[in-house]
């Protein structure tokens, strides 16, 4: 192959460039011997955590089934999406469910419930957080019952109900959600949340 110009040779070499660029990411299961925080941390890591296998890039958790957390679960510090099949994750009126630590999260068809912590009861978010078709219900907390967002929030088609802040403080409240940041919500339901 022969280049008439230097901006045919410039062209060749992006598309050869291109072409040896791969996007990787992940299907991590969730199953009998691997937990939703082992995989969290494999996607996290993009190192196989328990017997989860690793993450690469941005991965995607798929749920088989509900969750009740005996514990708090690893921050999220890359990009995760958590498939949630209609399952739910409780926080067992203990624990926050999920807390965005700078990465991003994306949850689609999961409910969250009974989440408790001082900010955000079932998610705290200062990075970029995308919700769509979930629920949040029974979630509570100091300030924003269901989500604190210091990052960057949008929501759809979603359903709040039954979420609380405790407050405290002038600053505090938000029954469903406080947003510090930017906020999107799109054909969504709040109903029953209080301050």
């Amino acid at each position: 192959m022969t280049c008439n110009s230097k901006g045919e040779l410039i062209s060749l070499a992006f598309l050869v460039l291109l072409s040896t660029l791969t996007i990787y990411a992940e299907d991590i299961t969730l199953a009998s011997r691997c937990s939703l925080a082992d995989a969290i941390t494999s996607a996290n890591l993009d190192a196989a955590t328990g017997s989860c296998p690793a993450g690469s890039g941005a991965d995607t958790i798929h749920l088989n089934g509900d969750v009740t957390l005996a514990a708090e679960l690893p921050q999220i510090t890359s990009d995760i999406t958590i498939e949630g099949g209609g399952y739910t994750i409780s926080g067992d009126n203990t624990y926050r469910i999920f807390f965005v630590a700078g990465g991003a999260l994306t949850i689609n068809q999961l409910t969250l419930t009974e989440g408790n912590a001082d900010r955000g009861g079932a998610i705290f978010s200062d990075g970029r957080l995308t919700v769509s078709a979930s629920k949040f219900s029974h979630n509570a907390a100091t300030s924003g019952g269901a989500i604190f967002n210091d990052g960057a929030l949008a929501i759809s088609d979603s359903d709040f109900t039954v979420n609380s802040s405790k407050g405290g403080e002038v600053r505090d409240g938000g029954g469903a959600i406080h947003n510090d940041g930017e906020l999107l919500i799109t054909n969504s339901r709040f109903s029953g949340n209080s301050a």
